[in-house]
């Protein structure tokens, strides 16, 4: 499986405090590296897949904090659980998953999006990571954010040849000027008019060729996940 490919390219530091938020440090190709995840309930954060399956032994996750390394509070992983699909290309745009924490935690949680027709809409990503377009090791702790349109399936540009079932899982998010990059995969995307969790950044669109922005990036959408994700968190 490959490392996770997705930062905000572009955008702008965030200066808001959201509860919610939060990052998990792991070793990546290039150094220590975080995943995003957002609290969703008092013992679970929501984030992709990829990183709910990253081995979760002595991490903890930091809550509350725009820097990843600093701030916050720091609380201990209990397991992870990946969305279950056994096609592994539909597993790729499935890219959902819950991790446990190993003990309540009073910080608000991030309320889950029910709505389902986001096209033409504008969406606000959140991550940790790659801060330019190009593959300049320009990586950053400050978390970044940027407002980014979702494009409908006929718009969406993109090397991959998604199947309609699954690209109703997703969220074709518009790159240009700003865009997620390597970094940001777990960070949330959230519909600022309600504040509420909408998608789960995933798939960069610098897969091949180690450029962002050129191409469309991928989130997972919560919402056809609301059943599976409260047989966990209940």
């Amino acid at each position: 499986m490959p490392a996770p490919a997705m930062a905000i390219a572009g955008g702008t530091q965030v200066t808001a405090h959201y509860p919610w938020i939060a990052s998990i440090p792991y070793q990546g190709r290039t150094g220590p590296e975080s995943c995003g995840a957002s609290l969703i309930a008092p013992t679970w954060l929501l984030t992709t897949g990829y990183c709910a399956v990253l081995n979760l032994t002595g991490r903890k996750a930091r809550l509350g904090s725009n820097n990843s390394t600093a701030g916050g509070k720091l609380v201990g992983l209990k397991r992870g659980v990946r969305y279950p699909e056994s096609d592994p290309q539909a597993q790729r745009f499935k890219d959902i998953g819950l991790i446990e924490l190993d003990k309540p935690v009073a910080n608000a949680p991030v309320k889950l999006g029910t709505g389902t027709e986001w096209d033409n809409r504008i969406l606000r990503a959140f991550g940790w990571g790659r801060t330019c377009f190009d593959m300049d090791s320009c990586t950053t702790v400050k978390l970044r954010r940027a407002d980014i349109k979702v494009l409908s399936e006929s718009d969406c540009q993109t090397s991959e040849n998604i199947p309609g079932e699954l690209f109703d899982g997703i969220l074709c998010l518009q790159s240009g000027k700003s865009a997620t990059c390597n970094g940001d995969e777990g960070g949330p995307v959230v519909n600022m008019a309600t504040g509420k969790l909408i998608g789960v950044i995933s798939l960069a669109d610098d897969q091949v060729d180690g450029i962002c922005g050129l191409e469309s990036s991928y989130a997972a959408r919560v919402q056809p996940y609301l059943a599976w994700i409260k047989s966990y968190t209940g």
